[in-house]
């Protein structure tokens, strides 16, 4: 069944556009107060004022999330200007797009604070609220990266793969204790294939695209939405995807001839140019 997000009060990271902008438009829809954290205001802003015209509540939220002072901050405000929050969803995330020796330390580094320590500090920041009410919901939009390397991801997978063990370590503290203070706690890890988004703008088709295919921004987020909805502990998806993790755990000769030649994996990324080197400016009009 599908729970009610109605007045409910959401953080979201990453939502100036891409997944991110989506999942907020569905979310309002479903009469949920949206908040916006991402970098850019003016995006934001203007996302805001989309949602108020349909008729949805939202409010935007400057916030760097390599940060771990901002976002501290930043949760004590949105509890005294808002409310105390119900669902955070760490959506934000980065990628460069290039290999390990092409990676400069800065790069490497940024890539690690956006993409995991922004889920430790936004989780510290709301899970107290949250067992103090024995109620609450932390997801997590991580990637099929987290179980599965791929070339050019070094920073992205690594990052990727730390969400995944994080979000699975905390669901298991908050189970060991759900007997007295944390049983109404949801933690959910989706994980989605490559989505046709500005973060993995020019990835290849593989040679099996039928069974395995780049994913649809619209499909993405509604399925991240009912994901949310139904406190899904974990998604994989699409189907297929699982195919190539559990051949991933079998001898790596036959996993590269099945997936990195016959599939073409390793090719997906030959023109890949990573998020932060993509002007995002026009992704709105396309999504």
């Amino acid at each position: 069944s599908l729970k009610s997000v109605d007045r409910k009060i959401i953080v979201i990271t990453g939502a100036s556009s891409g997944i991110g902008m989506l999942i907020a438009k569905q979310l309002a829809t479903l009469g949920a107060h949206v908040v916006l954290w991402a970098r850019r205001k003016p995006m934001l802003d203007q996302l805001v004022r989309s949602i108020e015209q349909n008729g949805g509540r939202a409010t935007a939220y400057q916030v760097d999330l390599e940060d771990k002072a901002q976002i501290y901050d930043t949760a004590k405000r949105v509890r005294n200007e808002i409310g105390i929050v119900d669902i955070v969803v760490n959506n934000a995330g980065i990628t460069h797009g290039k290999e390990i020796m092409d990676l400069t330390d800065e790069e490497m580094q940024r890539t690690m604070n956006v993409n995991v320590m922004a889920s430790f500090w936004t989780t510290r920041a709301f899970l107290p609220d949250m067992i103090a009410r024995n109620q609450g919901q932390i997801v997590s939009v991580a990637s099929a990266a987290s179980v599965i390397g791929v070339k050019k991801m070094t920073d992205y997978s690594a990052s990727k793969f730390g969400v995944f063990g994080f979000f699975d370590s905390l669901a298991a503290e908050l189970e060991s204790h759900k007997a007295t203070k944390t049983k109404g706690i949801h933690i959910t890890v989706i994980m989605p294939y490559f989505i046709k988004t500005g973060m993995f703008h020019n990835v290849k088709k593989n040679n099996i695209d039928a069974l395995l295919p780049i994913l649809e921004a619209e499909y993405t987020s509604k399925r991240i939405v009912k994901d949310i909805l139904q406190n899904k502990p974990v998604d994989l998806f699409p189907w297929s995807i699982w195919s190539v993790f559990l051949l991933r755990l079998g001898p790596k000769a036959v996993f590269n001839y099945v997936f990195q030649d016959i599939a073409g994996l390793k090719n997906l990324l030959e023109d890949f140019r990573g998020s932060v080197n993509y002007d995002l400016t026009d992704i709105r009009s396309r999504l």
